[in-house]
């Protein structure tokens, strides 16, 4: 009985002393769809976290909300990793009451256009912005062409004042000029890229749902063509349709770079609330260089992740 006595209470005291890790109720992971980009960077978060992780979908329409509020409450996790504003919008809601990492979020900070989000922040939130530093993307401009000083932005001061001040501030510091144009609809965004398209040498594109639609790409694709102006990207698919280049994240490094983020909040490390992509992928148009008249070294070619146009028989 002594000996029976003496295993339970070592093994009690072995659990008592065991890493959080071994105890831990682990991760709960929420997104509204099953899609590639999504399981790539779920992916990569596996990959960097020793806890337990498990996945909810909430459904495009929120329409398994409930089901996944009474798993989520009934696992009692330890962190949750959230993916889309939708999810991001629901675990606001629940408040479940640990830390939340976001990531494949536009604007964290807005339900719509024009309104603060009715789902304010919680105080153990954080997130990896969708876009890449408006100065890593305007030395890379120059990089490939030096001698093109005047970049345009059209935007919604709405949405994305913040980011139109970072780059003028980035813009000063290169001594290039920043032509920005506010535009609060469609209709104002396509005058406005109208306007500016004789007088620029390079039109950044911006995250900006108000600006950048199907039609005001098509709008810029033609207009660049006739004034001969380079079309910074927004992501691969631009460039494969005719941009100069894009700078753009990686969804499985993207994975990665928050299971980094959450197994250091769970050990008490202090981190900002905000980060930028830690890894960034630079796609090139060759066509659309040649069309401009730039110079691309072998070395520059050789540095994107993704040339486009893909020669016959490379996959896009």
């Amino acid at each position: 009985m002594a000996k029976v006595l003496f295993f339970c209470l070592s093994v009690c005291f072995m659990i008592m002393l065991a890493p959080a890790s071994l105890q831990a109720a682990g991760i709960a992971v929420l997104s509204h769809a099953d899609i590639t980009p999504y399981r790539m960077a779920i992916a990569g978060f596996r990959e960097h976290v020793d806890l337990p992780v498990h996945e909810y979908h909430l459904g495009s329409k929120n329409e398994h909300r409930d089901t996944v509020a009474k798993a989520v409450r009934q696992q009692q996790p330890e962190l949750i990793l959230v993916l889309g504003k939708s999810a991001l919008n629901f675990t606001r809601s629940m408040q479940f009451g640990v830390p939340v990492v976001f990531v494949f979020v536009l604007h964290p900070n807005n339900d719509s256009n024009k309104s603060p989000s009715k789902h304010p922040r919680q105080p153990g939130e954080f997130g990896i912005a969708m876009s890449i530093e408006p100065e890593q993307q305007f030395k890379m401009l120059l990089s490939i062409a030096p001698g093109m000083k005047r970049i345009g932005v059209v935007y919604d001061p709405e949405k994305s004042g913040v980011v139109i001040r970072q780059a003028q501030a980035a813009a000063k510091r290169l001594r290039i000029h920043l032509v920005a144009m506010p535009a609060s609809n469609q209709h104002d965004a396509a005058i406005a890229i109208a306007d500016m398209m004789a007088n620029i040498d390079a039109m950044w594109m911006i995250p900006d749902t108000t600006v950048l639609t199907s039609t005001t790409f098509k709008q810029m694709m033609r207009l660049s063509l006739q004034h001969a102006v380079a079309l910074i990207g927004l992501a691969p698919k631009y460039v494969r349709a005719g941009s100069l280049f894009a700078l753009s994240f990686d969804s499985r490094a993207i994975g990665l770079q928050a299971g980094d983020m959450a197994m250091r909040i769970l050990n008490g490390e202090t981190l900002a609330k905000r980060m930028s992509p830690e890894v960034v992928r630079f796609v090139l148009n060759k066509q659309t260089a040649d069309r401009l008249g730039l110079y691309l070294s072998a070395a520059r070619l050789k540095q994107a992740a993704d040339l486009y146009p893909k020669r016959k028989g490379e996959s896009n």
